[in-house]
């Protein structure tokens, strides 16, 4: 079995012992000085042992998810496990080695290690590889961490001017569009287990892959429909492009663009009753801002906000002043402008509301 471990140098000596644990479990392990090949640019051949690496292990600490070199190398492990059919590398795990992180967002869905008690994580890594630990200690090994010397992999990144194929650049930017959207869209009981396999397969189609390899088509088909479902109405009524059936998901959820394809919701209509403030509702708003406050010098606060179109307040008993109230669109359309101003309230509660500020 062929072990790839990304890492920041800071946490070389975590490397260090999980290189000769792994080793002595009998995996063989990418070592800098010893696996490569004479006269191959070393970034290039850090990328080619990806490739043909079996596991596909990172140490996850603040200083990796800083680290140029450990997300390059995290991205072309993904990259070549999709487009190798999940075969090179067949595990992407996650060792996380300090406290309060995550993993990175592009194997965020894969398994997960918890190295922060390293011979209890590394127990459960071995039995999940399949490997036994080893009885041999360290020194007893012929090759030791201390006999070699660790890579600096953001060194060697920054020495080179193209490491990655504009291909894979380009699978990179896409994929980091369709997870964001897919955390959008995602349906909230979808479980966790269909998560990665839906994910996969939707890679796999955008890619050009077999998408039998990664998930049952029957089963993409009903998380695809559940997608759908989720579509909010905004977006089922206007023109804005969304997919019109289950094969469309993959492209949509690459080209949605929240940022530019925001509807922009109309304006609701408030008006004052003897129960106390209401407003038309607006298709494809998710909830209402009211404020009360004073145009004149431009002084406002919120009322009410929430997925109602009225404000139970009498008139009698409302705060006097200026009311106005807009439209909300979460994530998926931007807000209203606001309403125009209705001015209401009990002309016994002395506020600002009292004063004459238009004249």
């Amino acid at each position: 079995m062929k072990v790839f471990i990304s890492y920041s140098t800071e946490d070389g000596s975590t490397a260090a012992s999980l290189f000769d644990d792994l080793h002595a479990a009998g995996a063989e392990t990418f070592r800098f000085g010893v696996s490569e090949t004479v006269g191959t640019p070393s970034w290039g051949e850090i990328l080619s042992w990806i490739g043909a690496s079996d596991v596909f292990v990172v140490l996850v600490s603040w200083s990796a998810l800083g680290s140029v070199a450990v997300l390059e190398e995290v991205e072309h492990a993904h990259y070549s496990y999709i487009n190798s059919n999940r075969t090179h590398p067949s595990k992407l795990v996650s060792a996380l080695i300090q406290d309060g992180v995550s993993p990175p967002t592009v194997i965020a869905r894969f398994s997960r290690i918890d190295l922060r008690d390293y011979g209890s994580g590394l127990g459960k890594l071995l039995d999940q590889l399949g490997l036994a630990r080893s009885t041999v200690p360290p020194w007893a090994l012929t090759e030791t961490s201390s006999a070699r010397s660790l890579i600096d992999f953001d060194e060697i990144r920054s020495g080179t001017t193209s490491p990655v194929p504009e291909q894979e650049r380009k699978w990179s930017s896409d994929t980091a569009k369709v997870l964001a959207n897919y955390e959008l869209f995602k349906p909230p009981d979808l479980p966790e287990e269909k998560e990665a396999e839906h994910v996969d397969g939707i890679l796999a189609d955008l890619s050009g892959k077999r998408v039998s390899a990664f998930a049952d088509l029957d089963s993409l088909a009903d998380l695809n429909r559940a997608f759908l479902r989720r579509k909010p109405a905004w977006q089922r009524f206007s023109l804005l492009s969304g997919p019109e059936s289950e094969s469309d998901l993959p492209g949509f959820l690459l080209h949605f663009d929240p940022s530019s394809n925001l509807l922009q919701l109309p304006v609701p209509v408030l008006r004052a009753t003897p129960g106390g403030l209401r407003w038309t509702p607006v298709l494809g708003a998710t909830g209402y801002v009211l404020e009360v406050g004073f145009p004149s010098i431009d002084s406002w606060s919120e009322a009410y906000s929430g997925p109602e179109t009225e404000y139970d307040e009498p008139a009698h008993a409302l705060f006097r002043g200026y009311y106005r109230v807009k439209a909300t669109g979460g994530s998926f359309a931007a807000d209203s402008p606001w309403s125009a101003t209705v001015r209401t309230g009990n002309p016994s509660l002395l506020n600002l509301g009292d004063l004459d500020l238009d004249t």
